[in-house]
Formats: structure tokens, C-alpha cells, sequence
């Protein structure tokens, strides 16, 4: 009786997931034919926008960049692409209730961790620069004063080392964080 039981709830848990599904779309990789974020947003077809990629960074050697195929070329003073019109859409979008992520990884750059120290520590520099951080000035942010509502880890190549303990330490500044979820 107990193992019918758990398969009834294993059923209807999966019921309830998949009629609360989302739909989620890459952006940020089409090159010439990419319209803006906000206009894929304005369409309604997904709920949560990865914009990809941050395909270079690692802790132990301060490293980060991002790729958006040409939706922004003007560079910061500290070297990362300046994307305010990628940032005016993040704020658009979440207008309309949409989801915004930033994608780390993909199958190509440069990326990873040697310990579980090198991953708790790019925590830090993730949350300053697109989460809810305050430990750089805005005008240093790639998207502003806008901010993500979370990351998404495209690892693709590489060991899986420290990406556990930068999940961790992103969840205790998204916990901290009243304006955002974590999930």
C-alpha cells in the first residue's frame, strides 16, 4: 500500500509541474537576425529569457566577458561590454512579468574553476556586477541598474568543480535579497 501511495503523489507532483510549466528561450547568440530582447518579450510565446553568454570567467584570475553576437559593442572603462539597451529591455520585460537570466558558460570560451573556493568566490563578483549587489557602481555594470533574475549554468566543457558552492553562495545573496526569488 505505502508504494502505491508514493507513486499516486510522484503522479500528481509531476501533474502540478507540468501544468505550472514555463517556457524559457535562449537569446543573445543570433548575430544578424536577433531582434531586441524586449521585442521577444512584447510577443508573450516564453516566460524566462536566458541571455547568453557570459562565455569567459574565472575567479582565480578575475576574467569575465560576455558575448551577445553584436547586441552591444561599447566597452567599459573595466574592459566588459556597457549594454544599456540590453539593460532597458531587462526592466521591459520584467514589466511584463518575464523572467530574465543570465547564461554562464556554452560551448565555447573559456571558463571554470579550480576549487570550491574559486566558484564561492565568483559569486561575489556575479552578484556585484548583475544580481543585486552593490559593491560596484553602475556605470561599471554591463546592463546598469538592471538586474537579473538569476543564472543559468550552460557548462558545456570542463570539470564541475566549484560550480556547487557558487550555486550555494548565490542562493544565500538571492535569499538576502527581497525583490528576488531563488529557485
Amino acid at each position: 500500500m505505502l508504494v502505491q501511495s508514493n507513486i499516486t503523489t510522484a503522479l500528481l507532483s509531476l501533474s502540478a509541474v507540468a501544468s505550472a510549466s514555463e517556457i524559457a528561450l535562449y537569446w543573445g547568440q543570433a548575430t544578424s537576425t536577433q531582434d531586441r530582447l524586449s521585442s521577444y518579450c512584447q510577443k508573450g510565446d516564453a516566460d524566462i529569457f536566458l541571455v547568453s553568454f557570459m562565455d569567459r570567467f574565472s575567479s582565480a584570475s578575475g576574467a569575465m566577458d560576455i558575448n551577445f553576437a553584436g547586441a552591444c559593442s561599447t566597452q567599459g572603462s573595466n574592459g566588459l561590454l556597457k549594454c544599456d539597451q540590453i539593460a532597458e529591455d531587462i526592466k521591459t520585460c520584467q514589466g511584463l512579468g518575464k523572467k530574465i537570466l543570465l547564461s554562464l558558460g556554452g560551448s565555447s570560451g573559456s571558463y571554470g574553476f579550480a576549487s570550491d573556493s574559486d566558484g564561492e568566490g565568483f559569486a561575489e563578483t556575479l552578484w556585484n556586477y548583475f544580481g543585486g549587489g552593490s559593491d560596484v557602481s553602475s556605470s561599471e555594470r554591463p546592463f546598469g541598474d538592471s538586474v537579473v533574475d538569476g543564472f543559468d549554468f550552460d557548462i558545456e566543457m570542463g570539470s564541475d568543480s566549484g560550480y556547487a558552492a557558487l550555486v550555494t553562495k548565490l542562493r544565500e545573496y538571492f535569499d538576502k535579497d527581497s525583490s528576488k526569488q531563488s529557485s
